[in-house]
């Protein structure tokens, strides 16, 4: 099994949960691993804010898009505002190849409702450029580093698909 692992994390919290989950895709088989980063515009409260609303705009560093050599594709979405960030929202809509491909969308969050509006709009993005199978995985802030329910969250999520 090959593993496309990519995330954005704001505070870290994100990037410690997507770690965990390449850990465990990784004894599974080979895994890539990916940060979202924005080219220009990160630090500019004026330019985050109009990337918000116009995230194709936003100018993130090359990361795989293409599924057809993966059989997994993880995400690591931190969830602000009932939002993903622009630059991880950039990427997910140039994802190609989905056909038929498991996705784990892995939501940081801290309030739930926020993380389930966001999920929803993830999941119709996905939905539109094929037929993936998706699992979602709902992780407040609060559990982050709650080392046996982190564990048994995403070891659920990836036996499921895999």
């Amino acid at each position: 099994m090959k593993s496309l692992v990519v995330y954005y994390s704001h505070y870290g919290n994100t990037a410690f949960v997507t770690h965990k989950a390449w850990t465990e895709l990784s004894k599974k088989g080979e895994a890539d691993i990916f940060e979202v980063e924005y080219i220009n515009g990160k630090k500019n409260i004026i330019k985050r804010f109009f990337y918000r609303f116009f995230p194709f705009f936003v100018k993130i560093k090359s990361i795989p898009s293409d599924l057809s050599a993966y059989d997994v594709l993880f995400l690591g979405i931190p969830v602000l505002a009932a939002h993903p960030s622009s630059a991880l929202l950039k990427y997910i809509k140039s994802v190609q190849s989905i056909d038929n491909k498991n996705i784990i969308c892995c939501y940081v969050y801290g309030l739930e409702l926020s993380a389930k509006h966001c999920a929803a709009k993830i999941t119709k993005i996905l939905e539109k450029s094929g037929h993936p199978r998706i699992a979602n995985v709902f992780i407040p802030w609060i559990n982050v580093h709650n080392a046996d329910l982190l564990d048994k969250m995403l070891l659920d999520a990836i036996n499921k698909l895999s």
